[in-house]
């Protein structure tokens, strides 16, 4: 059986290939100095968009990167950078040709955003979550009102 390698980039969180024997990505690797650029910082008059809120309310997470990055005036890496998503599944997640539904990706990334508690994320009247709608929401819950 093979042994799961869990290592994780130190400076930006993202899981590190089998390959890599560094303690950092190949991405934060290429930044040259010590210093390494924080990530970007979401204006809070993103969560004011109707059309924001209601993307994250029918957890179309897709539409709502899409949106958010331009209402932003991000590119993919700014939001890979802040999500911990690569910028390739970002893509294809904005392409609509893949969906992000596991809920060990949602949460941490809900977190990073800092999507706030009025967002309708974290419910939708008459949603039905194809995975138990009521302890996902719990979970969401916690992580965004700890």
């Amino acid at each position: 059986m093979a042994h799961k390698d869990n290592r994780r980039c130190t400076r930006c969180g993202n899981p590190l290939s089998r390959y890599n024997t560094d303690e950092r990505c190949a991405a934060c690797a290429r930044v040259t100095g010590n210093e390494f650029p924080a990530a970007p910082t979401l204006p809070d008059h993103v969560w004011q968009n109707p059309t924001v809120a209601a993307a994250l309310a029918d957890w179309d997470f897709g539409t709502a990167f899409r949106l958010i990055r331009q209402i932003a005036s991000l590119r993919q890496e700014d939001m890979s950078a802040i999500t911990g998503l690569s910028q390739s599944f970002l893509s294809t997640l904005e392409s609509g040709a893949r969906r992000l539904v596991n809920i060990d990706k949602i949460v941490p990334v809900l977190e990073r955003l800092g999507v706030p508690p009025a967002s309708g994320a974290t419910s939708r009247p008459g949603f039905r979550c194809p995975v138990s709608a009521a302890g996902f929401r719990r979970a969401v819950h916690a992580v965004i009102h700890p």
